[in-house]
């Protein structure tokens, strides 16, 4: 049964309900080639990795982006199933690759551009219509929209709270991205 709570914080619809001669159908059909996602390494990765020392010092931050508190709040090692010297090893590789982690949103970046290529999101376009025009209602505000589904799974590659700025969408789909908020349309 649903609660008081969650009921309280379910998203807010602005349109009619749909009989089902009027919904939204999905397309069945094969992706075009030019929707079609291009994964490129040009460099072997692996081969550029520092190497790690079986027995590294202690560790200790070094001002990065890896601090005592940042470290601490990865809670390494709780329950003390690892040993002291593999705990400090992961700790010093943490340390050598602390610029590939990201500890708070303004960390947050995109991956690089040469090794995927934007999304493309294809699309088969109807002319509008007084229905499709009244239908299209918009939340009244993005982030209470948001906020029930923060911390739930996501089955798509656009998640909610992080996939969405992690890979680029191609500038033709970028106003089918496009929502209105407080602060403009974004």
């Amino acid at each position: 049964m649903f609660s008081s709570a969650k009921l309280m914080c379910a998203p807010e619809v602005l349109t009619a309900y749909k009989k089902a001669d009027r919904k939204v159908k999905s397309v069945s059909a094969v992706f075009s080639e030019d929707a079609r996602v291009n994964r490129q390494f040009s460099e072997d990765s692996m081969a550029s990795l520092p190497t790690l020392s079986p027995n590294p010092p202690k560790f200790t931050p070094d001002g990065g982006q890896l601090s005592q508190e940042n470290l601490e709040a990865m809670n390494i090692n709780p329950d003390g199933f690892i040993w002291p010297e593999e705990e400090n090893l992961f700790c010093t590789l943490l340390q050598t690759h602390q610029n590939h982690f990201v500890f708070e949103d303004s960390q947050r970046d995109t991956f690089r551009e040469d090794y995927f290529s934007s999304y493309i999101i294809p699309v088969v376009l109807h002319s509008f219509n007084k229905i499709s025009i009244r239908d299209a209602g918009l939340p009244s505000n993005l982030d209470n929209l948001m906020q029930p589904f923060a911390g739930c799974q996501c089955y798509t590659v656009f998640d909610l709270h992080w996939g969405f700025d992690a890979r680029k969408v191609h500038s033709k789909s970028r106003d089918l991205t496009a929502f209105l908020t407080p602060l403009g349309l974004l």
